[in-house]
Order: structure tokens, then C-alpha cells, then sequence
């Protein structure tokens, strides 16, 4: 754990301090920023994202680039000419994240996540959202 925090923070473009990041899980893009005291669990996959301070992600997460990633291709365009489009996902300081969630879209501070959740709209401050597509079903 200790090499695998010493790579990141001389790789990501922002790394802070008391980050854990368990067996199995990468991060896919070098302009990654995780902020202070953030736990990612066993087997999950961070794409282009920020993370603030105090995040708590459970084991077999993904954030994704955004939910763009795959365009449908024009009928005159290869797939080898489509490029993707990345997306910036944001996740506020003190979210928590369940088990097995799928996160396409920014999730506000404060907010729960519920496991096997599918976030494709944007999640605001406070707020404990869940299923598939989440949707928010109680103030935190």
C-alpha cells in the first residue's frame, strides 16, 4: 500500500496525504486529483475524476470519464477515426460510496451513494441518492 501511494502521488496531478487505495484498484488518468483522507477500495477503477477531502469509496467502484466515453458513430466514420470524450467527474468532500456503484456524473459534498447505484445525472450537495438510474430519496 505504501509503494502504490509513493506512485501516485509522483504520478497524479494532485495526490494527497492519508490516501488508501486497495488491492486491485487503478487509476486510469494521470490528471487524477485526490484530495486528503480518501479510502478506495479493493478493485476499483477511477477515471478522470477529482475526489476532495474525506471521500470513502467501497470495493468494486467505477468512476468513469463521464458518460461520452462511447459516441455512436457517423455512418461515414470509422471507429478508429472517433475519438472519445472524456469527462471531468467531480466527487465532494465527505461522500461515501457504496459497493459495486457506477458513477458517470459529479455527486455533491456530503452526499451517500447506495451500493449498486448508477449515477448518470449530476448529484447534488447533501443527499443520499440510489438504484439505477439514482435518484435521490432522502436529505442526509
Amino acid at each position: 500500500m505504501y509503494i502504490r501511494r509513493a506512485f501516485y502521488q509522483n504520478t497524479l496531478k494532485h495526490c494527497g496525504v492519508n490516501l488508501s487505495i486497495e488491492f486491485g484498484s487503478f487509476l486510469t488518468k494521470p490528471d487524477i486529483e485526490i484530495g486528503n483522507n480518501v479510502y478506495i477500495g479493493a478493485y476499483c477503477i477511477i477515471g478522470n475524476a477529482v475526489i476532495n477531502d474525506d471521500v470513502l469509496i467501497a470495493s468494486r467502484v467505477s468512476v468513469l470519464s463521464g458518460s461520452r466515453q462511447h459516441l455512436k458513430q457517423e455512418e461515414n466514420e470509422s471507429s478508429i477515426q472517433k475519438k472519445p470524450l472524456f469527462d471531468k467527474v467531480l466527487i465532494g468532500s465527505g461522500v461515501w460510496v457504496g459497493e459495486g456503484a457506477i458513477i458517470m456524473n459529479s455527486v455533491g459534498a456530503g452526499s451517500i451513494i447506495g451500493a449498486g447505484s448508477v449515477v448518470v445525472k449530476e448529484i447534488s450537495d447533501n443527499v443520499t441518492a440510489v438504484g439505477n438510474p439514482a435518484s435521490v430519496v432522502a436529505g442526509v
